[in-house]
């Protein structure tokens, strides 16, 4: 999912675009007054003075000043790669949109976790049969298609941004005709010809660069008093396995092809989704999160799901002869700490009415 489509106003709902570029324009100068405000460290002046923006320092303080520059510079650097591997908090302002289209067949084929917790969330809806829902990521269509079986007569807009996995959708929810209508366009701009009476999504939020304008959006395609529920990853999510990814990269010869690398997927606290949620007009009646356990009985099979889905931006870094390597290790890593190959996935579920 991501900030790409933009869609022309058809029917009565459309984003507030306008909206967006003001807030965009404030973010940006939000982050220039940040940066604005950092130390900047430059070389050691002639006469043993160390120079700041703030003006020359004296040079009894100098060595001081200079260990605790390169302290910070360290322990910044490595915030930020660790939080390029998604093991650090969320920041929603300046995330960048991943550009690597899915292996939507593959994905498929691998999603068994994904589907197992999307049918418990799905178990819990009390649906008369007869709604409107909107599929809010549908991936391949493997949820959509079981959302369909409990609607008889009602319908299902399915909506991803990738279109390689609408394609593999539409295959798959050929057989039921204009029961399901498409949709292709990100979370956080889109616009629907009618209303719905609920939404539901799995393991989508994470990918959505903004999230306060995706509830904004959400909500306005609600009838009033409609329902949200959604699980996505949430704070902590992967945090061991994005570590292990980190390190692994930090060695050559995987380097210099991973030192620029930012996986696009953020992870969200409770605090923080209910404070959007309900600044966007919802009235937030769950938000929680539960850790869960996959386990894969082979590595091959496990080295797929991490190529496929936990680390598909990485694997698209790396050229093609060192992407084998890099996973052997990370899941030899993987086995040698767990005793298993393993992902240590934390899910945050929310529900909510319009």
């Amino acid at each position: 999912m991501g900030l790409h489509g933009r869609f022309e106003r058809s029917g009565v709902l459309r984003c507030a675009q306008k909206h967006k570029q003001k807030q965009e324009q404030g973010q940006e100068k939000e982050q220039e007054q940040r940066q604005s405000q950092l130390p900047h460290v430059s070389p050691m002046k002639p006469g043993g003075t160390w120079g700041t923006r703030s003006g020359l320092m004296g040079a009894a303080g100098a060595g001081d000043q200079k260990r605790g520059a390169k302290d910070k510079v360290k322990k910044n650097r490595l915030a930020k790669r660790r939080q390029a591997w998604g093991t650090g908090g969320c920041r929603n302002k300046g995330r960048r949109v991943s550009v690597v289209e899915w292996n939507a067949v593959a994905y498929d084929d691998l999603s068994d976790p994904m589907f197992e917790w999307g049918m418990a969330v799905l178990g819990t809806l009390e649906l008369r049969g007869d709604e409107r829902v909107l599929d809010a990521g549908c991936g391949s269509g493997r949820l959509t298609e079981e959302l369909v079986r409990r609607l008889p007569v009602g319908e299902v807009v399915a909506l991803d941004f990738s279109p390689k996995m609408l394609e593999q959708a539409r295959r798959r929810l050929a057989s039921v005709g204009k029961q399901v209508e498409f949709v292709h366009g990100s979370l956080q701009e889109f616009a629907l010809q009618r209303q719905v009476d609920g939404i539901f999504s799995n393991a989508v939020f994470h990918w959505v660069p903004d999230h306060a304008e995706m509830f904004r959006c959400l909500h306005r395609v609600l009838k009033p008093g409609g329902w949200l529920v959604a699980q996505f990853g949430g704070v902590g999510n992967l945090a061991k396995t994005y570590g292990r990814a980190h390190d692994v990269g930090e060695r050559e010869p995987f380097r210099e092809h991973l030192k620029s690398d930012r996986e696009s997927a953020h992870f969200e606290d409770v605090a923080s989704t209910r404070e959007r949620m309900e600044a966007a007009g919802f009235r937030v009646s769950e938000a929680k999160l539960h850790t869960v356990v996959p386990r894969f009985e082979t590595q091959e099979r496990y080295e797929a799901f991490l190529r496929t889905v936990v680390l598909r931006e990485a694997m698209a870094k790396l050229p093609e002869g060192l992407q084998r390597e890099f996973l052997d290790e990370v899941s030899d890593r993987t086995r040698r700490e767990e005793g298993e190959y393993s992902l240590d996935y934390v899910r945050l579920t929310v529900r909510a009415r319009a």
